[in-house]
């Protein structure tokens, strides 16, 4: 059997599981949902040992030397478990009222965006791939908030079209990360939303800075469009309580930091934002996303943002 025959066939198979296991969490109680992903997040530490020591070697960077390898292991274990609750509430999107979000969903730190946007401004939000960040959009988006987010397409079109519906359905709209960035500059002339995360490790235009202590390249988009359109930077994050309920915390807006040289301005500031992320991750550090290639491009391999 010749490789791209594999790969259609493990890819078909993939996409098969995806929407059928979509329907089904869609049609059942929240309560069982959670059950059936918790045990999946069991059950995956063991049928996925590249993911699972990746995971290890990853958290190591990060909490090695104030953790030992069983704390390590523990927590790759705890945060497979937390990546399928942290599905469920996004999949369930569709069978959701405001009214029905609200029973399991708080957040603090609105008025922060009232305000912003009360003065006309736009709003970039800064985030990460913590706990279920597609719930927070859409509960900032049923709560009436104009939101925009950027996003990066999926290897598979079918498994793309299931994550653009699933936004549609929470009521904001997808940007691709591949178009352009003056369709960015046009929402933000607006008083919008426009939601960015950056904490990967993307071909997108970036500069290294410091995340949990060694280099990574991070985006630098979020502080060249705030410099450019005047827009607030605002962090925020969400993270999922042990009582299944998820909690939003909004920031208060970012002050970019001048330094007279435009290239050390976004360096400073990109570093300012990924410090106030790492931080966030250390508040809940198995609601991240740990087998993601963080630290994977070198700086002697790419270019980064002059």
């Amino acid at each position: 059997m010749g490789k791209p025959l594999k790969k259609r066939l493990k890819n078909n198979f993939i996409f098969g599981f995806v929407f059928y296991l979509i329907l089904f969490i869609r049609l059942i109680r929240r309560e069982t949902a959670f059950w059936i992903f918790e045990k999946l997040g069991r059950i995956s530490y063991y049928l996925i040992p590249d993911v699972r020591r990746k995971m290890v070697r990853h958290l190591t960077i990060a909490f090695g030397e104030e953790k030992s390898s069983e704390e390590i292991g523990a927590m790759v274990k705890e945060s497979l478990v937390n990546l399928g609750r942290n599905a469920v509430d996004a999949i369930r999107l569709p069978v959701y009222s405001l009214e029905d979000v609200e029973k399991f969903l708080t957040a603090e730190g609105l008025e922060i965006l009232d305000r912003i946007l009360a003065n006309g401004k736009s709003v970039v939000l800064i985030t990460g791939h913590i706990g279920s960040w597609e719930m927070m959009a859409a509960y900032l988006a049923m709560k009436g908030y104009p939101l925009y987010v950027v996003g990066a397409r999926l290897y598979d079109p079918r498994l793309d079209h299931l994550l653009l519906k699933m936004r549609k359905s929470g009521g904001y709209i997808n940007i691709s990360r591949e178009g352009s960035t003056k369709e960015l500059l046009r929402i933000l002339k607006k008083p919008n939303l426009l939601g960015m995360l950056i904490d990967q490790d993307t071909r997108v235009a970036g500069t290294f800075v410091r995340f949990f202590g060694k280099q990574a390249y991070t985006p630098v988009g979020p502080v060249i469009l705030a410099a450019k359109t005047g827009a607030a930077l605002v962090p925020l994050y969400i993270h999922l309580n042990e009582n299944y309920r998820h909690h939003v915390k909004i920031f208060p807006e970012y002050t970019l930091t001048e330094t007279g040289s435009k290239q050390n301005n976004v360096v400073q500031n990109t570093q300012g934002l990924t410090t106030i992320l790492e931080n966030f991750i250390r508040e809940v550090p198995t609601q991240w996303v740990w087998m993601h290639e963080r630290w994977k491009t070198r700086p002697e391999e790419i270019d980064t943002y002059k």
